[in-house]
């Protein structure tokens, strides 16, 4: 794993995106991801998607979510 790089995604990735992400797909019952919708993912949080990268191509990802439900901001008052 010296090898692999551990970086936020960009634009430029979402076609590797879609390819690993229906590869990796559990099963058909989920709706497929679309180049729009994984271009808007790093346009409105640019930090919610991790990728591993090795030797130039994705082979991890990791999307990051928050509901609100969990850890909430401490009341200030």
């Amino acid at each position: 794993m010296d090898d692999d790089v551990l970086r936020t995604a960009r634009p430029a990735d979402v076609e590797q995106l879609l390819v690993l992400w229906a590869v990796a797909a559990e099963n058909d019952s989920r709706p497929t991801d679309s180049a729009s919708d994984a271009e808007a993912l790093p346009a409105r949080d640019p930090d919610a998607c991790l990728v591993v990268e090795r030797e130039g191509r994705i082979v991890g990802t990791v999307i990051a979510g928050w509901d609100g439900w969990r850890a909430p901001t401490p009341d200030a008052s």
